[in-house]
């Protein structure tokens, strides 16, 4: 299967820590072994993609468990979970990007892609709308630094311990011509 995320990127225990006792949190996290410089493609999140949802009247509700939600205009990506319910980190390692814990500021921000010429290096139709979503670096990030992204208003924190509530706050996303195509990563 090919790969659709940047080389360089690891999965291992969240730096993220209770607040009040300073212990790990029992989950993991997404670091890359290399620098990552301002507006470079980490990679496109893969799923099961489901279409023609009203996200702004909040009609589509997010199956109970699943966290691994992303959301883009008109659709969701759900990544698809293992029998014991989790989420392969290999097979899916930008499902394992959590948030910002409060005092901090996410490092990386979504990107929806609406045209196939942006994501895949033969697409022999290059204006095709397609339905995908990009995580991109709003700054540069040093080497071995967890990657953070805000995962927007639509998101149901039910899950989150209050401390965590509400999470760090969003990056700022980058100008269209200032990003790395997702097509790069396909293309190396």
């Amino acid at each position: 299967m090919q790969s659709y995320s940047r080389c360089g990127l690891y999965v291992a225990q969240t730096q993220i820590r209770n607040p009040k006792t300073n212990r790990e949190l029992p989950f993991n996290g997404l670091f890359s072994s290399l620098p990552i410089p301002k507006g470079a493609c980490l990679g496109l999140y893969e799923g099961t993609i489901v279409e023609d949802v009203d996200l702004d009247d909040g009609q589509f509700k997010v199956p109970s468990g699943e966290h691994y939600v992303v959301m883009g205009s008109d659709f969701v990506i759900i990544p698809q979970k293992r029998p014991d319910g989790s989420v392969d980190p290999v097979r899916f390692p930008l499902a394992m990007i959590n948030e910002p814990p409060p005092t901090q500021s996410a490092n990386a921000f979504f990107y929806e892609w609406p045209y196939m010429e942006d994501v895949h290096p033969s697409a022999a139709r290059k204006r095709e709308l397609v339905s995908a979503v990009a995580v991109h670096a709003a700054r540069d990030i040093p080497a071995n630094t967890e990657i953070y992204v805000n995962y927007g208003k639509h998101y149901s924190r039910k899950h989150y311990p209050r401390w965590a509530k509400p999470p760090g706050a969003e990056a700022k996303p980058l100008r269209r011509e200032l990003l790395e195509r997702p097509v790069h990563l396909l293309s190396r």
